[in-house]
């Protein structure tokens, strides 16, 4: 293991430095990775996969990280508080992502990598999910300058990585599921999902349900009781 990854600030020196062809290899690597899980093959001893949906021990513990939206120091912040990734390999330690890696931020193409690293290094202790801003073409979020951020750091090369990494959207998991305590996403839980598999599978009822959308854009709200139309235009509003 190259000893430069095994530190978050050794990691975010490497994205910074990276270059296409590097790039493009990792996306490949994680969408085998990806690949595998999705047909339940395992990696070490750690979570279990059905279609989209990861189902984590209940034993251990789990750091989850939410919208980074290009945000590379405060990724690197958190990594280096949190001890890791030293201990992902040490210690009975998840690490989830709650999707949002890119857009808004000027250092996108560098938290991808950091990510999609982690994930090649510790494929059973990280978990990548998807969030509205890796949505499906139908849905994309706005703004979306990640094609922008690409094409600047990687030049002729940034149109064909954008064009992977939006296959890659296509197989990151969708939600987290910690039976009896805790289910994670980065929207919300479909409102007419009627069992477990309406999220497992929601992608590949996309459009003609709305389970996907819903996962991927709905939000809480409090003062409501169940859920009412997004003024977003996507997703629903949901109270408890």
């Amino acid at each position: 293991m190259d000893r430069s990854l095994t530190s978050p600030d050794g990691l975010a020196e490497e994205a910074l430095k990276v270059g296409p062809e590097e790039f493009i290899g990792l996306i490949e690597d994680v969408g085998r990775i990806l690949l595998d899980e999705a047909r339940g093959i395992s990696r070490g001893d750690g979570f279990k996969v059905v279609g989209r949906l990861v189902y984590l021990p209940t034993s251990g513990e789990a750091l989850v990280i939410g919208d980074l939206h290009g945000d590379l120091k405060s990724l690197t912040l958190i990594l280096r508080r949190s001890g890791l990734p030293g201990r992902l390999s040490r210690e009975n330690v998840y690490l989830i992502f709650l999707g949002d890696y890119g857009d808004r931020g000027i250092f996108s193409p560098e938290v991808y990598y950091v990510v999609l690293t982690l994930k090649r290094m510790f494929p059973g202790r990280v978990v990548l999910l998807r969030g509205n801003h890796e949505g499906p073409r139908d849905l994309l979020a706005h703004p979306h300058d990640l094609p922008y951020y690409l094409e600047k750091k990687f030049q002729g090369s940034g149109r064909e990585i954008y064009r992977r990494l939006t296959e890659l959207f296509d197989y990151l998991h969708l939600a987290v599921l910690v039976e009896g305590r805790y289910v994670m996403l980065h929207g919300g839980v479909p409102s007419e999902a009627e069992n477990v598999d309406d999220v497992a599978y929601a992608h590949m009822k996309h459009p003609e349900e709305s389970h996907l959308e819903e996962i991927l854009w709905s939000d809480p709200v409090e003062g409501i009781r169940g859920t009412l139309f997004s003024p977003r235009g996507a997703g629903r509003l949901f109270g408890p």
